[in-house]
């Protein structure tokens, strides 16, 4: 052992520690340990039971409506997406997507979907037990318009897995796998919105036969209800789809339409906004040899027309959906399907107030046709005209309720998709 100096100082062992400190009194001083964190915040309010005991069939719209909070960090900010799921078939009745979980959020959001509510429906509202749901003002606005609450145990995630399933797939779907530095909070809001009209009403499920869920609704004869709440209306547009055999003419009457709005535009000043600003896509289109897709987009993208356009988010969404891979490549090496995946975004990039399209889905892949109708219902939904030809009857009813003028040998039948084609 060591031998101790005079100025270490001297050492005794714990038992005489404790006998001086018995008869002298002092006492240690203990420092605390920093309190972990921890998210919950006691009982603010009574819990009520769990009426779903994980049974989350639903035999009609608006019988069971699960929820749930989702928490990410962005480029520089955190976003926390709310959901309400229809569990007839997992519709999302609402959303709010807000920086932090206040009251807004937690209040907006059963608003906007009770604002879909016909007189007489008290779907179940059911929660996890965090506290945004046990708030007065959440339990306020239940009370009124007869919602019947319903909360999982406490830690138990299976209990409200209809919900956190629900925000896995936006997750695998739309958030993973993309580029997301730059890109704001206002823009992501923007995008993930334009998302969730796809999957209501684009996006096909397997549950419910192979179709979304608006497109499942109106199979059954049941049309999903617009909000009731005051909002801007939707902009006005007059698009039209022709169909028809081949040969009926259809590529024809689209090239008149084009050729007589340049003449048109050309000759008289006073109506060239609402004529000459159109861009038209024709069927075989061709491009220099040796262009690149990324040369491509830009040359499209210094002759778009400048102002507001409202589907940038959508257009710049299914860029990074569609065109990912290409925009390396030369365009005369693509497949049909590739250049009117390509050819379509470019039209589309112009932002012009009418659009006159010839069968621009035409040999595109099943996977791809569903981004492609997304993106022209966001055109048509900002207000824009689109005139289009195709083939795929199917996809019409996809873009809402457009103007449809069928073509025959021996003249053209016309009307609206909800009139004469459902």
């Amino acid at each position: 052992m060591p031998r101790r100096d005079g100025t270490d100082p001297p050492v005794v062992s714990e038992k005489v520690a404790r006998r001086i400190m018995g008869g002298e009194g002092p006492r240690p001083v203990c420092l605390k340990r920093p309190r972990r964190r921890s998210s919950h915040r006691g009982e603010p309010s009574e819990a009520p039971a769990d009426l779903v005991e994980r049974d989350f069939r639903a035999g009609a719209p608006n019988r069971l409506w699960p929820t749930d909070v989702a928490r990410s960090a962005m480029d520089g900010y955190k976003r926390r997406p709310s959901p309400v799921i229809d569990r007839f078939d997992g519709m999302v009745v609402s959303r709010r997507l807000s920086r932090s979980p206040d009251a807004a959020m937690a209040d907006g959001m059963p608003l906007d979907a009770i604002a879909t509510l016909a007189p007489g429906e008290t779907p179940t509202a059911h929660s996890d037990r965090g506290c945004h749901y046990r708030r007065p003002g959440w339990i306020r606005i239940r009370g009124e318009h007869g919602l019947v609450r319903s909360m999982s145990a406490k830690g138990r995630g299976p209990d409200n897995a209809a919900a956190e399933g629900f925000l896995g797939r936006p997750r695998n779907e739309f958030l993973h796998c993309r580029d997301w530095k730059d890109v704001t909070y206002d823009e992501f809001h923007g995008r993930l919105a334009a998302y969730l009209t796809h999957y209501n009403e684009t996006r096909t499920k397997k549950s419910p036969g192979r179709q979304s869920p608006v497109q499942y609704r109106r199979s059954l004869g049941l049309a999903a209800r617009p909000s009731k709440k005051t909002s801007t209306p939707p902009a006005r547009h007059t698009s039209c789809m022709i169909i028809g055999a081949n040969g009926a003419g259809k590529t024809t009457l689209l090239e008149t339409l084009a050729t007589d709005a340049a003449r048109h535009g050309s000759r008289e000043k006073s109506v060239g906004d609402s004529v000459r600003d159109f861009a038209y896509l024709p069927q075989d289109a061709a491009f220099l040899d040796g262009v690149t897709v990324r040369q491509m987009i830009g040359l499209y993208a210094a002759m778009r027309r400048d102002g507001a356009m409202p589907y940038a988010a959508v257009l710049q969404d299914f860029r990074l959906r569609c065109l990912t891979g290409l925009e390396d490549r030369r365009f005369s090496l693509l497949s049909g399907g590739e250049r009117q995946l390509v050819l379509t975004y470019c039209t589309l990039l112009l932002n012009r107030t009418t659009y006159l399209l010839d069968e621009p889905l035409r040999g595109v892949d099943p996977a791809h046709v569903r981004d492609m109708v997304w993106l022209i219902r966001a055109v048509m939904d900002a207000g824009r005209t689109v005139v289009m030809v195709t083939h795929h009857v199917s996809s019409i009813s996809d873009l809402g309720n457009p103007a449809v003028v069928a073509l025959t040998a021996t003249g053209y039948q016309a009307g609206r998709v909800r009139d004469r084609w459902d």
